[in-house]
């Protein structure tokens, strides 16, 4: 069962990566949905990024590193990409199930992209305002038997076509 108004067919698996000299589709931004109903857009990586990396997506469809004071469309990426200039894809809806996260993350709270020089993860919302992820929620807590390189632990996220203005919002205690 998949979205209607999205091609169905990428032109490469989401699980790739292409160097923007091997591929010239001249389609960045294109959405494609998978037979799950989950909406992966096509992205030029500004630098190097590990699965389940959470980017901030800009006008030009460039996926930069989410930080603290980022601003745009934030998705989590789909295949490992080794260098800036790589053609790959960023989830923009619907479950992903190893977005990588701290391993405070629970269900419970708003998610945030905290101050970071280590790359781009979820955070959860605590007593210091910080960069609100709006449209994306934490299905279940965060697990950290498997402890990535950055964040600390894996989740599972729903993303509704998530983005950040890069104002740091203060929500915790907030129902």
């Amino acid at each position: 069962m998949g979205l209607t108004g999205f091609p169905q067919v990428a032109p490469f698996p989401t699980s790739e990566t292409r160097a923007t000299s091997e591929y010239d589709g001249g389609n960045l931004g294109q959405l494609f949905a998978d037979q799950d109903g989950n909406v992966f857009m096509l992205v030029d990586c500004q630098e190097s990024f590990l699965v389940g990396e959470v980017a901030v997506i800009n006008g030009d469809f460039q996926a930069s590193q989410a930080g603290s004071a980022s601003r745009g469309l934030i998705g989590v990426i789909a295949s490992a990409a080794s260098a800036s200039d790589t053609y790959a894809y960023a989830q923009v809806f619907g479950t992903n199930t190893v977005a990588l996260m701290s391993s405070g993350v629970t269900s419970a709270g708003a998610l945030i992209i905290p101050v970071t020089t280590d790359g781009g993860y979820f955070n959860e919302a605590t007593s210091t305002a910080a960069n609100t992820v709006f449209g994306a929620l934490s299905r279940a807590a965060a697990s950290s038997a498997t402890s990535p390189a950055v964040g600390g632990a894996v989740g599972t996220v729903q993303l509704l076509w998530p983005y950040v203005n890069g104002l740091a919002t203060d929500l915790a205690g907030t129902t």
